[in-house]
């Protein structure tokens, strides 16, 4: 069983200076298989089509979609963070970490995954009520994939970015070396990027946040910029026949197990049952 990452510990690590400890204990609660649900669309939606062609696409190209946070679905994206006025001197000071706190939050894109494939909201939230497929994915390198931290209170990081300015302004005076520089508060700020509410732990979410130089919504990776690597797909019920055909033919090509899910009949549990899917 995965453990369950502790960002006490972590934090611990990077402040006796171990970064290479520390994303080694954060590898190790990265489970081996992660899974993404894709919406597929009928003609109740304008340009449908368009938007089932560029999902098939990237999953047979090895791709995946990172978006800039103002187009996820929680607009609080990012927001996990805010600055207390008076731990600054002036307002002056205290507009100016505003200004760079939003910068550092503009920085990046995100590209979401889930470790529970039998999650029920998951299924009916992100694959348009079952009409969509599940990508499964092995996960071959956990260094840029981090577990998302739910809290309940956001943070004040007043005291995080005015030590990370002031070291960085010593640092480019020539008064403090590189290695004196103090890697658990960028760190934090990065970390920042993987907090949501509470409300939002069902989703068991996991991420990548790769920046955003071009200052792009989003962007295509190839999947193994993400440690990732395709192992099997997994068609909802009430995915169209010919999108059915389309991610077959994407499985057969790129030797993948693919399934159909539906419910377990024979189980006085409510739980997902996944069968193999052939076409007919």
């Amino acid at each position: 069983m995965t453990e369950k990452f502790d960002l006490k510990k972590f934090a611990a690590l990077l402040a006796d200076h171990s970064i290479e400890d520390a994303i080694d204990y954060k590898n190790e609660c990265i489970p081996a298989r992660l899974y993404k649900f894709f919406p597929l669309y009928d003609e109740r939606r304008v340009d449908w089509q368009t938007e089932n062609e560029l999902r098939l696409a990237s999953i047979r190209n090895a791709e995946i979609w990172a978006s800039a946070a103002e187009f996820l679905n929680d607009p609080f994206e990012f927001k996990a963070v805010l600055l207390d006025e008076s731990e600054f001197e002036n307002v002056r000071e205290a507009e100016m970490m505003e200004r760079l706190l939003d910068r550092i939050r503009r920085v990046f894109l995100s590209a979401s995954f889930t470790a529970n494939l039998e999650n029920f909201p998951m299924w009916a939230h992100y694959t348009n009520n079952y009409q969509g497929f599940c990508a499964e994915y092995e996960v071959t390198d956990g260094d840029r994939l981090f577990p998302v931290i739910y809290a309940h209170d956001r943070r004040n990081a007043a005291v995080l970015l005015k030590k990370m300015v002031h070291e960085l302004h010593l640092l480019f005076k020539g008064e403090l070396k590189p290695q004196e520089v103090s890697a658990v508060e960028p760190v934090l700020l990065y970390l920042t990027h993987f907090v949501k509410h509470d409300s939002w732990d069902y989703e068991e979410e996991y991420r990548i946040v790769p920046p955003n130089r071009e200052r792009t919504s989003g962007k295509l990776l190839e999947n193994g910029e993400a440690g990732l690597r395709l192992s099997g797909l997994y068609l909802g019920n009430r995915c169209r026949e010919s999108d059915k055909l389309a991610l077959f033919d994407i499985a057969r090509e790129q030797n993948l197990p693919i399934r159909e899910i539906d419910i377990d009949d024979s189980s006085t549990k409510f739980k997902l049952t996944f069968r193999h899917f052939r076409p007919e």
